[in-house]
């Protein structure tokens, strides 16, 4: 005789053994994450002309001569073609804020530009630059904007004059509008030669005067777009 035996099937480990719960990510603390984005601003700003190392090409501490500008198409290149000497001259100059001219001609060597597309090749480094270095800039203004000594210009401030009219009252061609205003700040350098710290500073600024300004509601950082994490206080 042959005896059968009934066996109950094993259950399988996984499912006698309850399931362990799992834990949930910790967020990262916020020292770390601040961390972080600081270190991320430091590397951008070792990029090469995103903060103090310069983009490769005419030296802007004013070390080179100048190079063969023969097939350069911007204003500032014509004007040193014309007079060669002019950037010796005025090479070993340097405005209070430290900026020297090789600086301010710097994107039109390194970039040479195109016959058709005219550029002005030249930059101000700050306010100071138009009168220490006006032998080159008073020429390159007249060739772009006319005559500079028979320009004035004209701030009319009034808000009396500030109409509500609409612009396109049928609605049939306006679609939408903006208004864009660019200043620099007295005694700080322009874009083209300030650094990281400048930059806060101005911005530290900007925020504090728009802040201040009478608004149907308090401008946000949300309002302005700015990433960095300044103490306005």
């Amino acid at each position: 005789l042959v005896s059968h035996r009934k066996t109950e099937p094993k259950c399988q480990e996984s499912e006698a053994q309850p399931h362990e719960s799992q834990e949930e990510p910790q967020e990262e603390p916020q020292e770390e994450a601040q961390d972080e984005a600081q270190a991320a601003v430091r590397e951008w700003s070792l990029r090469p002309g995103l903060g103090s190392n310069e983009m490769p090409g005419f030296a802007a501490d004013g070390s080179q001569t100048l190079p063969d500008l023969s097939g350069h198409y911007s204003v500032v290149a014509t004007v040193l073609r014309e007079r060669p000497s002019l950037y010796n001259d005025l090479r070993s100059r340097t405005t209070p804020t430290g900026v020297l001219l090789a600086k301010c001609i710097k994107p039109g060597i390194d970039n040479v530009g195109h016959q058709l597309i005219r550029s002005l090749g030249l930059v101000a480094g700050d306010e100071f630059c138009y009168e220490v270095f006006r032998e080159l800039f008073d020429p390159v203004i007249q060739r772009w904007h006319g005559d500079r000594q028979h320009v004035q210009h004209v701030t009319d401030l009034d808000p009396l004059k500030v109409t509500n009219s609409a612009i396109d009252p049928e609605g049939g061609h306006v679609l939408s509008v903006s208004v864009s205003a660019g200043r620099n700040l007295q005694g700080m350098r322009m874009p083209p030669a300030c650094g990281r710290d400048e930059r806060r500073e101005a911005e530290r600024l900007a925020l504090r005067a728009l802040r201040a300004l009478r608004a149907p509601r308090p401008l946000g950082r949300s309002d302005l777009d700015l990433d960095l994490d300044l103490d306005l206080d």
